[in-house]
């Protein structure tokens, strides 16, 4: 997925809070308050989600990362809330992988063959 298009997929799903991580596991950008602080050392995904709690959103960024350029998405849990993410892991100019929460379920599914 080129940059241009990882920035249209971004506008496409507005209305979603995004986080964005690098290979490694750095927050690169997060519009979600982080669960704790880190000290003098950058943000990492560990700060941002609960490792113990929140099993599927980490197993969606997981699948995201081992299929470049597929969107992975489910409904899950994040913070006690209802939430669907999207996930989508992106190599080129850079690997990333952006997270996308939106609060409550998918309305509408489609399926193809």
């Amino acid at each position: 997925m080129s940059e241009s298009s990882f920035d249209e997929l971004k506008l496409r799903l507005s209305g979603e809070s995004a986080v964005i991580i690098n290979e490694r596991g750095i927050v690169l950008f997060c519009e979600v308050p982080p669960i704790r602080k880190p000290d003098e050392r950058a943000l990492s995904y560990n700060d941002i989600f609960d490792t113990k709690k929140e099993i599927d959103l980490l197993r969606v960024t997981g699948v995201a990362m081992e299929r470049p350029g597929d969107m992975i998405e489910t409904d899950c849990e994040f913070r006690n809330e209802q939430v669907h993410v999207r996930a989508v892991h992106t190599l080129s100019p850079v690997p990333r992988t952006c997270v996308f929460i939106a609060k409550g379920r998918a309305r509408n599914r489609c399926v193809s063959d």
